[in-house]
């Protein structure tokens, strides 16, 4: 499929630590900052730490102890250029959208909107394409 190159993107992590940054990555224990800890929901459910990729202006609440945060790095490969790519990734895609958008409509408060999104993503957990779950 490709090369995720998740070696460099661990370097960049390091060098940011490095620089004293509050560091978050999708691998990153929850309420643990400076290290994994196995066990943690986090380590095994990544969507527990998307959560506060969501904007601030979604909740004040925090998530597990997280604030949303102020600034996201995405970084891309080849793997993630393949995923994105996919049809049926497209309709994924516009089904958390829609979530996000009903939940605002709807002034649903950040738990609801959580599992609004929690479904979405357990109805797509099985696709081929899917490589959350």
């Amino acid at each position: 499929m490709g090369k995720a190159s998740d070696l460099c993107v661990q370097q960049i992590i390091e060098w940011l630590k490095a620089l004293r940054s509050q560091v978050l990555s999708d691998r990153s224990p929850l309420l643990l900052w400076s290290s994994r800890a196995e066990g943690t929901a986090a380590v095994h459910n990544i969507l527990s730490n998307q959560f506060c990729l969501l904007p601030k202006h979604a909740s004040s609440l925090e998530v597990h102890g997280i604030s949303c945060v102020d600034k996201v790095l995405l970084f891309g490969s080849t793997v993630l250029k393949a995923y994105y790519e996919e049809a049926s990734v497209q309709s994924y895609f516009s089904e958390i959208e829609e979530a996000w958008a009903q939940a605002q409509a709807q002034h649903l408060n950040f738990e609801e909107l959580q599992l609004s999104i929690r479904r979405v993503v357990e109805r797509w957990c099985g696709e081929t394409a899917f490589h959350m779950c």
